[in-house]
């Protein structure tokens, strides 16, 4: 079928062929022996194909936006040399050449298998370099992301804050509001615009994007705005990257990119963040990860006091004292604040409430006589961790449009105020719940809900289905004695995980997204992940 080297483009003489499409380098053909002409041969044509990532360009969530980017979040804590499994280069030009197996990221001995679609070998991604300002020709700083670009994609990942040296913590804590402007970026003959019309930047974060934006100004100056001028852009990013990934979507909001975040801190306050309302973000948050929580927000009231129901009094008043002191540090008029749609992971428990007992000891202060009720909160035993994207729309059909109207009257304008406060977290990060930052933390949810969403019905359940369940049983078995606002917003908030299977059906109706959905079913093993409910 082929006796010479093809032409390819980009392509060139030396590189080595795709080993599946090619597995004889010597184009030396099929030969049957005489002894073996007296049956029947089979020859198989192999199509000339690559694997791409399934990646939804639009402003409603996708669970495969939110799969595929979180692994693409991992691969670039990357430091695997480029020949080497695991490598940006070795998953963009060798696993995505190869249609025998399905891509995959390496992170802490897990192999990670990607949501992924196979198009013609023309479309496959050209191009994949990861950069790194610690190694540049000119070193400076710590910042490292990586693109990759095919034909209908240009995908940026950032990576996040390491934990081996000190110049990430350096980026994280130098959090004083500065002008959002980046002069990098801009022709010194033509007035420049900034990040933002009005409003601040974290300064760390600002001066780690200019670094890499000045030490690579071919790459992020140059070739990733070109190739998004007429291709889809996404960028991703967790921790430290997720801030520095919407640093960079602000300086590209003209190319209309789409971010999906994880984890990430506050990078810009809040007169900035409403100027960049058009801007498609879904930020992620693992229940009590410190790191959203910072830079603190200035306000002294806070959702704890609603959400907690009767540790909100305790809760509520802790964080306000820590944000009062440290509100000197910030613009009182212009706090740091969260930007995008929230995905939250939130640990969900039951509080009964009981009355104090009737003993004569305990007397009314008033000392009338009457007898002192106190109330006891008692935590029941059965907790589940529920994924809820409050920002979930309706693609239009019949189905989702009854669930939309469902989702519209379970979650009205009053209680998402109330449970998912703008511009913020519905729990605040405190220093127990870090284990809830790292990104191996994050990555099971959604490989779990992707699952899930696939194959409600697989036997036997997953143990978050397993957990909702006996949760839900709980609820119901006690619901005349559980806590009122917590049992409201348990209810609500089931409903909201009952409607995520909406954030699959644009996956669903693309051509050959069905397949993928079976392909990746096939490939995954449901026990790959651990969702640490308890943290």
């Amino acid at each position: 079928m082929c006796d010479r080297f093809p032409d390819l483009d980009p392509w060139s003489e030396q590189d080595k062929l795709p080993a599946f499409h090619f597995p004889d380098p010597k184009f030396s053909g099929f030969t049957v022996a005489d002894d073996k002409l007296n049956r029947r041969h089979v020859l198989e044509i192999c199509p000339f194909r690559a694997w791409s990532l399934v990646l939804h360009h639009q402003s409603e969530y996708s669970l495969a936006n939110a799969y595929n980017m979180s692994l693409m979040s991992i691969l670039a804590y990357s430091k695997q040399r480029d020949k080497d499994r695991g490598s940006v280069k070795q998953f963009f030009e060798q696993q995505c050449l190869d249609l025998s197996r399905t891509p995959r990221v390496w992170d802490n001995g897990q192999n990670l298998p990607c949501l992924v679609i196979d198009v013609p070998f023309s479309e496959r991604y050209t191009q994949a370099f990861k950069l790194d300002t610690a190694t540049a020709e000119l070193p400076e700083g710590d910042t490292q992301l990586f693109y990759a670009i095919s034909s209908s994609q240009v995908l940026v990942a950032w990576r996040g804050t390491e934990m081996d040296g000190f110049a990430d913590f350096s980026t994280d804590a130098t959090f004083r509001p500065v002008k959002p402007e980046m002069q990098i970026q801009c022709d010194p003959k033509v007035p420049c615009a900034d990040l933002t019309p009005e409003g601040s930047v974290h300064l760390g974060f600002r001066d780690g994007y200019e670094v890499a934006r000045r030490l690579y100004a071919t790459a992020l100056g140059e070739t990733i705005p070109r190739e998004a001028r007429n291709k889809e852009l996404f960028i991703c990013g967790h921790s430290l990257g997720g801030a520095l990934g919407l640093v960079h979507a602000a300086a590209l909001k003209d190319q209309n990119p789409l971010l999906y975040t994880y984890g990430m801190p506050r990078t810009f306050t809040l007169k900035a963040v409403q100027s960049l309302s058009d801007l498609w973000h879904f930020r992620h948050v693992n229940d009590t990860d410190p790191i959203p929580s910072v830079p603190p927000e200035a306000a002294l009231d806070n959702y704890l006091y609603d959400l907690y129901g009767p540790l909100g009094t305790t809760l509520g008043f802790a964080w306000s004292t820590v944000q009062m002191g440290a509100s000197a540090l910030l613009r009182h008029g212009d706090p740091f604040c969260h930007h995008g749609e929230i995905a939250m992971f939130f640990k969900a428990e039951q509080h009964t409430l009981q009355r104090g007992s009737h003993y004569p000891a305990y007397r009314s202060k008033d000392g009338l006589g009457a007898p002192y009720y106190n109330t006891v909160a008692r935590r029941l035993s059965e907790k589940a961790k529920l994924y809820l994207v409050p920002g979930l729309s309706p693609v239009d059909d019949q189905q989702s449009g009854q669930a939309q109207q469902r989702f519209t009257t379970s979650l009205n304008a009053e209680s998402r105020t109330r449970f998912f406060p703008p511009y913020s977290n519905p729990k605040s990060g405190r220093l127990i719940g870090l284990g809830n930052h790292l990104m191996s933390s994050y990555q099971p949810y959604i490989y779990g809900q992707l699952l899930e969403s696939i194959d409600p019905e697989r036997s036997p359940l997953l143990k978050r289905q397993v957990d909702r369940q006996a949760f839900e049983r709980q609820m119901n078995e006690n619901f005349e004695s559980l806590a009122p606002d917590e049992l409201e917003r348990n209810r609500v908030f089931l409903h909201l995980q009952s409607l995520l299977s909406q954030a699959l059906q644009v996956t669903q109706q693309t051509e050959g997204g069905t397949e993928a959905l079976q392909r990746f079913n096939a490939a995954a093993d449901p026990q790959a992940c651990y969702e640490k409910t308890y943290c």
